[in-house]
């Protein structure tokens, strides 16, 4: 879900107008979904372990992890960046077991 801020911007007339900088917000469920695709579209893993999504979901919950982004900013990064802000952001780590399977725990 968008949300949109307002921020002042001065034009070069000096007259202040408003701009909108729609920010992007991730709920616990959105942010795992954001995650577990970034983790397959980079190639980092060939499928992920269901009990290890079920398990991070349950930690997004219980800490209430909400994070948000500015649409502008999101658009910049490239998706390898976009999967390193959302781990580090929820502070998650990943991995591949021998299996190819994503991982997912709490980082350290």
């Amino acid at each position: 879900m968008a949300r949109k801020s307002l921020s002042r911007v001065e034009s070069r007339s000096g007259v202040d107008s408003i701009s909108i900088d729609p920010t992007l917000q991730f709920d616990p469920q959105r942010l795992m979904i954001a995650i577990s695709y970034h983790v397959l579209d980079e190639g980092l893993a060939t499928e992920l372990c269901p009990s290890c999504i079920t398990a991070t979901l349950r930690r997004f919950e219980a800490n209430d992890t909400h994070i948000s982004l500015s649409k502008s900013r999101w658009s910049a990064m490239s998706n390898p960046q976009r999967l390193e802000w959302l781990l580090v952001s929820s502070h998650t780590d990943t991995y591949s077991n021998e299996d190819g399977k994503a991982m997912f725990r709490e980082s350290k």
